[in-house]
């Protein structure tokens, strides 16, 4: 933009210093640089037409992603400077960070450009291009290429320390699938948790007719269901540490390792998972590995809340206590209270990495 800038004043200067002097060598000097910046206008207008890009990602055993940028020009012209900037970010930890690339491609060539990105956490990577212009042998005039491309890839988390916790203490010691807590307190789907006024998609069914009629407005009752497991994986950060990155990627870490180790073990679980606003929740019931691929691109998408707030509300409106036989809470701070007083509840300490 200096550059042009630099260019144009010198362009007028050239133009008042031969109206002032009319000598023919301002004139000349005048014309050729009105005639390379036209030059270069439709040069870049012309190559833009003809110029695509695409993104590709390369991933190896380390962690380490190689962002691939491939631009293939299709026009009878070279372009001289081409120039990408674009932002990678990591939709789990929220961080972000920009690249900028530049390159020549030579008439009906493609060229590729590669540059090696190590993902400290894992997460949903997002890698956007925000700015794709080419520019004349000087840098000075460019035309934005309407090429916006967004490459989205996985990075898995690797997995926790095995040793920081023990998967038998979570395991019955027999396990008998004929004998679930399904008739526990709890899991009767007539049972009522709780009332609320109505809302607009509530089923007829539900509504409280006597209670309403004494309230004088509509109130539905809120209706139990059953567990799917026997066990449920429960995860939450504190508010001190909700928004730094290393302790989402300790968190998801654990949560990838512990869902790992109950699957091998043949015990299948129920995760609940939060909104960012907490206004909904999805409810997992893990049971085979595609469906634990799933579950964990859910949470590497980023688009959850870890608030330990949301998890305390769900375990007491939803009845956790009395409908699972093992609750598993993977957190960064040791609740002593309830946590201590049911013993079928397992807390899992992660800590920065």
């Amino acid at each position: 933009m200096r550059a042009k800038i630099g260019y144009m004043v010198i362009l007028v200067l050239m133009g008042f210093l031969y109206l002032w002097t009319n000598v023919a060598v301002t004139f000349y000097l005048f014309f050729g640089l009105l005639l390379f910046a036209i030059l270069s206008f439709l040069l870049n207008w012309y190559a833009a037409r003809h110029l695509t890009m695409h993104l590709q990602v390369k991933q190896d055993l380390n962690q380490v992603s190689t962002i691939l940028i491939c631009v293939k020009n299709t026009g009878i012209i070279p372009c001289f400077r081409v120039s990408m900037k674009g932002t990678i970010a990591n939709c789990l930890t929220d961080s972000s960070f920009c690249f900028n690339q530049e390159l020549s491609v030579a008439p009906k060539q493609e060229k590729k450009v590669e540059f090696a990105v190590e993902s400290f956490y894992c997460g949903r990577i997002e890698v956007e291009t925000d700015e794709f212009i080419v520019r004349d042998f000087f840098g000075i005039f460019g035309c934005l290429v309407k090429n916006h491309e967004v490459l989205v890839y996985y990075v898995y988390p690797d997995g926790a320390d095995e040793g920081e916790y023990h998967l038998e203490e979570m395991t019955p010691a027999a396990q008998n699938m004929e004998n679930r807590y399904l008739r526990r307190k709890g899991n009767d789907i007539t049972e009522i948790l709780d009332l609320r006024d109505y809302q607009k998609g509530d089923s007829i069914k539900t509504i409280h007719w006597k209670l309403s009629k004494k309230m004088g407005h509509k109130i539905v009752r809120e209706l139990d269901t059953p567990a799917n497991q026997e066990t449920i994986v429960l995860f939450a950060l504190s508010d001190r540490n909700i928004d730094k990155p290393w302790y989402r990627d300790s968190l998801v870490k654990m949560i990838s390792q512990v869902s790992k180790n109950l699957l091998e073990n043949d015990q299948f679980f129920d995760s609940v998972v939060f909104e960012k606003k907490g206004l909904s929740h999805m409810t997992f019931s893990v049971e085979e590995g595609c469906t634990r691929e799933r579950y964990e691109r859910t949470i590497l998408d980023g688009n959850i809340s870890f608030m330990q707030s949301f998890v305390d509300d769900y375990l007491m409106h939803h009845n956790v206590l009395h409908k699972y036989s093992h609750i598993i809470l993977i957190t960064d701070d040791e609740i002593t209270d309830w946590c201590m007083e049911n013993a079928n509840v397992r807390q899992i300490m992660v800590s920065a990495s």
